[in-house]
């Protein structure tokens, strides 16, 4: 009988001691095992929208934050997460945290989406509706450029797997009033292989260049004066093999045999560019960010990674029109293509950049707006497309 209560006082003791550590341990921002950022405590002050936060209230999503920020703060986490993927990985098993090992060894990831009514579609479409109206001086467009998941359906490990992506993207932009807002659906021109990273959920330059073409062939119907789209042997391309680990790699660090190849494309006129951002002067590349390290970040070698605002002024232009972009982290490598079809070229995630954004784009009166980024952030109601700022 006295072994039975000693297991009980062992168990409560352990449960006690993992419970004090993940208290007094000071909460991490990033996870450098998971290559992820980690949930922080759902605060009103770490909410700024007040109404955003009673809708979390109201619909449970903050309780569900609360129970992630739990689970991404018990000690040790790191070491818990490291032995389970080896263990998964010995299994041979096809989903490992949260990241589905697919066909050719690409690393994907299934966005969850909520069920959407048709009013809350609508009411992600007036968004850009509005917009539109209010800058309906200058040329509009919205390009979605799909989730890795969504181009490769076919290389996910499940039969016949289908993303919901697709139908709930098509619904919002079949709304979008074409007289006032452009729309360049990227779905169907995202299909094949060697568009995405292996280990990440960004396109490499193949992908990259594939939407630069569309995007600029579809402006040009407009804005001749832009010019064509240039072609590979255009620019100068370095290449910088086996040295990045994306998000997905990240995650399940064991299972990566091997790193991706990162590459950037430098225009014939490159050296004629000038580039402000939030530190001042800025560049387009960072080459000094790539490292052989399987947690360095190397995608920030684009623009110096995610920037609230990124100026560009092309000297060598051959006309005077000025272009704003409003998008996420897909458009990092891309800035630098489509800047050399504008005198100037204005880059902007609202992540990041907290000032009021249409007073900005009203200062400048740009000739064109862009907004660009992956598919699922136009489907979920995120900051990245949120141009209304809460008091």
């Amino acid at each position: 009988m006295k072994y039975k209560y000693i297991t009980s006082i062992l168990i409560i003791g352990f449960i006690l001691t993992i419970s004090i550590m993940s208290i007094i341990t000071p909460d991490k921002e990033i996870s450098e095992v998971e290559g992820r950022t980690l949930q922080q405590p759902p605060t009103p002050k770490n909410i700024n929208d007040k109404n955003l936060y009673k809708e979390e209230i109201m619909n449970g999503q903050l309780f569900i934050k609360w129970d992630n920020y739990f689970s991404d703060h018990i000690y040790n986490r790191n070491e818990m997460v490291d032995v389970y993927t080896k263990l998964q990985a010995r299994l041979n098993k096809k989903y490992i945290n949260e990241v589905y090992i697919g066909k050719d060894g690409e690393l994907i990831k299934s966005s969850n989406y909520n069920d959407y009514n048709e009013n809350e579609l609508k009411e992600r479409a007036d968004n850009f509706n509005e917009f539109a109206q209010v800058f309906k001086e200058s040329k509009n467009y919205i390009a979605t450029i799909p989730n890795k998941n969504h181009a490769y359906e076919n290389k996910m490990p499940i039969q016949d797997y289908k993303s919901g992506q697709g139908i709930y993207l098509d619904k919002i932009m079949d709304s979008i009033d074409k007289n006032y807002m452009n729309v360049i659906n990227l779905s169907d021109n995202m299909q094949g292989d060697n568009l995405y990273y292996k280990t990440d959920h960004h396109m490499n330059m193949n992908g990259v260049f594939n939407v630069y073409k569309n995007i600029v062939q579809e402006i040009n119907k407009s804005l001749p004066q832009i010019g064509k789209v240039q072609e590979k042997d255009d620019f100068k391309i370095e290449t910088f093999k086996n040295v990045f680990i994306g998000s997905y790699g990240r995650q399940v660090l064991q299972v990566v045999d091997k790193m991706d190849d990162i590459e950037i494309y430098k225009d014939k006129n490159f050296e004629n560019y000038t580039v402000k951002n939030k530190w001042g002067e800025g560049k387009l590349f960072y080459e000094e960010n790539i490292s052989k390290d399987k947690l360095n970040n190397d995608y920030d070698i684009y623009l110096g990674g995610d920037q609230p605002k990124v100026e560009i002024e092309n000297q060598q232009s051959k006309n005077n029109l000025e272009v704003v972009i409003i998008g996420d982290s897909m458009d990092n490598p891309l800035i630098s293509l489509l800047a050399s079809h504008f005198k100037k070229t204005y880059s902007y995630d609202l992540r990041y950049y907290k000032e009021d954004i249409v007073s900005e784009i009203k200062s400048i009166n740009p000739d064109v707006i862009l907004m660009i980024g992956a598919s699922s952030n136009f489907v979920n109601k995120t900051e990245i497309f949120n141009w209304k700022r809460e008091e």
